[in-house]
């Protein structure tokens, strides 16, 4: 009856953990309209990805580059050069 119980046991946690769904589901970014014309022009004027993460005004700005070449570029847009 006991080995009945485990067996019971460890099926029922193989079943949980294949029913359970992932914590990293992926999420919805909703994103404000000005903000994302501000991506969409940044992204324009520098030539690689740029997202921008905002909350109540305050955020980050990550520019994505793929080469030390598009990095020199991005700093040559940025210092005005």
């Amino acid at each position: 009856m006991r080995a009945d119980r485990c067996r019971f046991a460890r099926l029922n946690r193989r079943l949980l953990i294949w029913f359970t769904p992932p914590e990293t589901a992926e999420k919805v970014r909703i994103v404000d309209p000005n903000v994302k014309e501000a991506e969409q022009e940044l992204q324009r004027a520098l030539g690689v990805r740029v997202t921008i993460s905002d909350r109540n005004g305050k955020g980050k700005i990550l520019i994505e580059y793929s080469s030390l070449e598009d990095f020199d570029r991005i700093l040559e847009v940025m210092k005005g050069k």
